[in-house]
């Protein structure tokens, strides 16, 4: 299981340099857990339910060495888990963004202006288009020579009010393209930002 979710995620995204281990020069970010046996209905992102044996739950994190203890509450409420796209608005968070952040976001939003994709759902998800945005992604912040930790913060703060984070490619899967390449092209300062 823990192959499953450190590793081969790693792997498959072509991040095996920056996560995915706890080798040398990697963060070490860990999840501590415990198992728990029982009788467990577990619900997944369909709504489907599923029977179980075994639960697991999360106990602390560690991340960039920091301690987080676990809080289930506050896990569970909805706003912590589900991706709101800020579309009728520039998130406030983005006029904060610095201007190697604002270059990155312009530079961005002009390599992917060459590449088509369409929204894309749980239901209908097309990993293959994601990891090709996730590349130029990537291909764009060597270029600009943004850390990933700002690369990463300057996408999200243009389409999120609140913190969350997921697979650039997928977040980008998740819009419509006309919709991001113009959001990007707002924060990054071509156009005026509407409030």
């Amino acid at each position: 299981m823990i192959e499953r979710v450190t590793r081969n995620p790693a792997h498959a995204l072509s991040l095996v340099d920056r996560a995915g281990s706890l080798k040398p020069g990697l963060p070490a970010d860990i999840t501590v857990f415990r198992v728990e046996t029982g009788d467990y209905e577990i619900s997944d992102c369909y709504t489907k339910v599923r029977k179980a044996e075994k639960q697991i739950i999360p106990v602390l994190t560690f991340k960039n060495g920091k301690r987080f203890e676990a809080d289930l509450a506050l896990a569970q409420e909805e706003n912590n888990w589900f991706l709101q796209i800020a579309e009728d608005h520039v998130p406030s968070r983005a006029r904060a963004l610095g201007e190697r952040q604002r270059s990155f976001l312009s530079a961005l939003a002009g390599r992917l202006s060459s590449i088509n994709w369409e929204l894309s759902s749980a239901e209908r998800l097309d990993i293959e288009k994601a990891l090709e945005l996730q590349e130029i992604f990537h291909e764009v912040r060597g270029k600009q020579g943004l850390p990933l930790k700002d690369a990463l913060q300057s996408v999200y703060a243009s389409f999120l009010d609140q913190n969350f984070t997921m697979q650039i490619g997928l977040l980008l899967l998740r819009l419509e393209r006309p919709f991001a390449l113009q959001r990007l092209r707002d924060v990054s300062g071509q156009r005026p930002m509407a409030a």
